[in-house]
This record gives C-alpha cells, sequence and structure tokens, in this order.
C-alpha cells in the first residue's frame, strides 16, 4: 500500500482573533480591577488622615478651651494661638466645619463636607463691648469731659443732648474712659446753624501730654470747606494735614440729623454717614487714645451743633 509522506516544512500553529480578543479582554478586566483596589486604598488613606486631622483639631479646641474660657471662634483662632501649626486641609478637598450639637455641648466636634459631613455651627457675629455709651443728655456728662480747648462753660446739656455754643470759634472734647485701639464710634449729630468754615468732628485715638498738647486723628463734617468729608491729622498745633477727603454729594443736606459712624482697626480707618461709606485710608501714626468731640466756626462764630448720642465700642 503506497502512503504519500510529505517532507515539506511544518506549519506553525497560532492565535486566532477570537482567542486573541479574549485575551485583551481578561487582561483589561484584571487591570481595571487592579487600579480599582488601588483607588479604594487611596481613598481610604485619605478618609483616615482626615479622621486623624480632625481629631486633632478637636484636642487644640480642648487645650484652647481649658486655658481660654471659650470656645475658638474659628479654625484660624486656634492658629493665631500656636494650638495648630497651620490652617487644616482635608488630604480630599473636602471642608472642614464645626458641627452643630446640642447648646450644653462642652466642645463641637469637626465635620468634613467629604469624610463626615453634617450640620454646620452658625458663626456667631463676635461681641463687642461698650467703652462708652452715657446719654449725652445726662447732666452728669460734664464731669467724663476734657476740655481741651474752649470752656465748659460753652456746652449745655438738654433734654436732647449737648449743645454747644454757637458763639464760641473752636471747642474740642476728650471723654475719660473711651482709651482704646481698635473701636467703633457712632455719633448722632444735628448741625443747626454756621456758615463760613465751620462743621464739627469726631476725634479719636487722642491723647495729651503735659503741655496740654493734643495729638489724635479726626474726622470732619466740614460744609465749610467746600462741603467735604475729611480725615485729619490732630498734631497739637495750627497745622492739621488732611490725609483723605471726599465731596459730599450734592444734594446732601448739612442741617439735617446724621448719624456718622468711624471704624479704626490697626491702621484702616472708615467713615459711614447714614450707614453708607464715605471714606477710607490707612495711616498709622497714632495707636491708640480716647475720643472725644469737636466744633468750630472760625470767621463768623454762629455755628450750632446738638450732640444727640455717642456710643464707643471696642472692635474685636
Amino acid at each position: 500500500m503506497n502512503r504519500y509522506f510529505s517532507f515539506g516544512p511544518e506549519r506553525k500553529k497560532g492565535f486566532s482573533l477570537i482567542e486573541l480578543f479574549m485575551v485583551l479582554l481578561i487582561t483589561a478586566v484584571l487591570a481595571g480591577a487592579v487600579l480599582l483596589n488601588m483607588g479604594i486604598g487611596t481613598n481610604a488613606a485619605r478618609a483616615k488622615k482626615c479622621a486623624a486631622l480632625r481629631k486633632q483639631i478637636e484636642m487644640a479646641e480642648q487645650f484652647y478651651m481649658f486655658e481660654h474660657d471659650s470656645l475658638p471662634a474659628d479654625f484660624q483662632s486656634l492658629v493665631d494661638a500656636g494650638y495648630l501649626e497651620r490652617m487644616p486641609e482635608c488630604p480630599s478637598g473636602g471642608e472642614l466645619f464645626w458641627m452643630a450639637e446640642s447648646d450644653d455641648a462642652a466642645f463641637k466636634r469637626v465635620g468634613c463636607t467629604v469624610h463626615l459631613p453634617g450640620n454646620a455651627v452658625e458663626p456667631e457675629e463676635p461681641e463687642q463691648s461698650a467703652l462708652f455709651d452715657t446719654p449725652l443728655s445726662d447732666p452728669s456728662i460734664l464731669g467724663d469731659m476734657i476740655f481741651v480747648s474752649g470752656s465748659e462753660s460753652n456746652w449745655t446739656v438738654t433734654e436732647d443732648g449737648l449743645l454747644v455754643d454757637p458763639d464760641s470759634h473752636h471747642d474740642q472734647v476728650l471723654f475719660r474712659g473711651t482709651e482704646g485701639t481698635d473701636y467703633r464710634i457712632t455719633l448722632e449729630a444735628t448741625l443747626l446753624s454756621g456758615q463760613g468754615p465751620y462743621g464739627y468732628g469726631i476725634v479719636y485715638r487722642g491723647t495729651i501730654d503735659e503741655n496740654g498738647r493734643l495729638d489724635a486723628y479726626r474726622f470732619q463734617f466740614d460744609p465749610g470747606a467746600g462741603k467735604k468729608f475729611l480725615f485729619k491729622l490732630v498734631t497739637g498745633t495750627y497745622s492739621e494735614p488732611t490725609i483723605a477727603s471726599v465731596n459730599m454729594p450734592k444734594d446732601f443736606d448739612v442741617n439735617a440729623p446724621h448719624t456718622v459712624t468711624v471704624e479704626v482697626s490697626g491702621n484702616t480707618h472708615t467713615a459711614y454717614v447714614d450707614g453708607v461709606e464715605v471714606l477710607s485710608v490707612t495711616d498709622d501714626t497714632y495707636e491708640s487714645g480716647m475720643v472725644g468731640l469737636r466744633k468750630w466756626d472760625v470767621s463768623n462764630p454762629e455755628a450750632e451743633v446738638l450732640f444727640e448720642d455717642l456710643v464707643v465700642e471696642t472692635l474685636p
């Protein structure tokens, strides 16, 4: 029986397209599983790191409470007081916050928008204490006044407040008990009459040396200077440089009652009239001192001013 043999090269076996596709599919699935496990591990590590960070903040809060007998206002307070090295940050980018709990809770827990969401504590307005709030209609107010220029007889206590004699040229006083650095001064006043260079002002951070020299800042309600609001430096001499000024609005009624507020914090001085900011300036010439009032009418004394109310509050 005849047999046929092939002496040619043998055909090599290979993968079919289906087999190659299955290999690639299995490889992709395995790679995805590995990456998923790595991601889960990374997220878990970040969650643990955030938990440790929140615990650190809560411990710092307790130390702060023990030493200050009050809760910190925010995380920055813990940094400023040295309980935390830097502002805390969640490793996953979450926002850290104080969690709202019962009012009788001794301490507040720290939450995270990513790892521990919950209700945040509503921020509280910083407390302010009044340095001075004696009614200007109180006859005892004269005992609190230091008469820098002019005389006590030029000031009359009425049921509406302090009335300054229209026949006096220049009257300036400071109030005892108003010494401070950063404060808000709120004055209610009415310019009843006047002409020429005239107006009234708030004196602050004022000090008097043994020779009676006054160094201070003054915000001036100054219709006699072309209807302007001014910040001036009082240097104990007739030279009082203006450090900032702005025109009053064209329709501004200078003889109406107005509420004038001056806030000074650090080297920033800001003035408001009837609740509207009118002028701001930075200057660090004087750091602290007393608060007072001024009225003037230089060329033709007949300016009459009623100072109705004065409140001085410390700023945090």
